[in-house]
């Protein structure tokens, strides 16, 4: 009988070395795959970084481009409110205007009289 007890309990440890063995393999290969998912995600998160460094520069320079857009607007807003009232100063002297523009139109005339062949207008300044 003891051989018999012998027999039962090598074939029991062999099923529980052959139970465990499975498990093994089972862990050595869900430990295959989780290591390949993990190179994969390395992989991934790599490629992102570089596209958050990309990014991160995109935005720097669009930052420097706005700056510069927004002095730019600054100065013409300036350059404008120095303008601004300036008409004032037409107003108050409006004959001295009138005789400014009448001797430029005076003078116009003048030379489209001498193109077109007009000699009365002609040497009229």
């Amino acid at each position: 009988m003891p051989i018999k007890i012998l027999g039962a309990t090598v074939g029991v440890l062999a099923m529980g070395c052959l139970f465990l063995l499975q498990q093994l393999k089972g862990e050595v290969e869900e430990h295959g795959f989780t290591k390949q998912r993990l190179v994969q995600t390395t992989a991934v998160v790599s490629e992102l970084n570089t596209r958050i460094k990309g990014m991160r520069e995109d935005q720097r320079v669009a930052e420097e481009v706005s700056l510069a857009i927004t002095n730019k607007f600054n100065a013409v807003r300036r350059d404008l409110e120095g303008m601004r009232n300036r008409e004032d100063v037409v107003l108050k002297r409006k004959s001295w205007i009138a005789l400014k523009i009448n001797k430029a139109f005076n003078k116009s005339q003048a030379k489209l009289a001498c193109i077109t062949g007009d000699k009365q207008l002609c040497g009229k300044e």
